[in-house]
């Protein structure tokens, strides 16, 4: 999951830079934060200049479900010509 543009929708104040941490004190940042896995992260603006961080924001919780797996029962034919419509070929041609 991508924190930067699927958890965060506001706008980065001037000067400022989004950093995630898996923390509320900012103490472990998050070396990938556009591809994360499961767990809780927390948003931080910084400043370079000042040298500071924003309040953290509200946990962020990421939830990763498994696809479900199929089994040699689940497999279900399907009439492809149910779902694909195509139209007529033209006069002395063939649709392959």
């Amino acid at each position: 999951m991508n924190l930067n543009t699927q958890a965060f929708t506001g706008a980065v104040p001037a000067n400022a830079a989004l950093q995630w941490f898996t923390d509320a004190a900012h103490n472990n940042a998050v070396a990938t934060p556009t591809a994360v896995g499961a767990g809780t992260y927390y948003a931080f603006y910084y400043s370079a200049s000042s040298s500071c961080y924003s309040p953290a924001s509200n946990a962020v919780t990421v939830t990763i479900n498994p696809c479900a797996t199929c089994s040699s029962a689940d497999p279900v034919s399907v009439d492809l010509n149910t779902w694909i419509s195509i139209p007529a070929a033209p006069a002395g041609t063939t649709t392959q």
